[in-house]
């Protein structure tokens, strides 16, 4: 879409987060590594063997999440669920990554529901990511 909500909630978010004294690594499928994420996967990170040579946008992108110590995902709702940029950027990266970190959940729509079945739908997935 060429014209995003998310961008502006994240920065609502991003500010009061910084007004707190935390630091904030902003991760946007549509944007980072120019779109890489917003392409089918192919291959996850954890599919690749030693050795192997992992794609650049998939490596920088590994590192920031696994330096990440809690994860706030933003997030429209669309079609009563999550978008799928936000589901397959984040299942590139295995459980491992996300393993016994914090996360939280800030969903919102221009629909009745505010976001509320988009939330519901992260709440399990973020589970299953660990």
């Amino acid at each position: 879409r060429t014209v995003r909500m998310g961008p502006r909630v994240a920065s609502f978010v991003e500010a009061r987060l910084r007004e707190r004294g935390l630091e904030v690594d902003r991760l946007d499928p549509v944007v980072e590594e120019e779109g890489y994420f917003m392409r089918l996967m192919e291959k996850p990170h954890f599919h690749y063997k030693d050795g192997e040579e992992i794609p650049g946008p998939l490596l920088r992108m590994a590192e920031r999440v696994k330096q990440a110590d809690a994860y706030l995902v933003v997030t429209p709702e669309m079609n009563h669920t999550l978008p799928p940029g936000l589901t397959n950027m984040m299942s590139h990266f295995g459980s491992s990554m996300y393993s016994f970190k914090p996360s939280g959940i800030c969903v919102y729509s221009a629909g009745m529901w505010g976001g509320a079945r988009a939330g519901v739908a992260l709440r399990s997935f973020l589970g299953e990511l660990g």
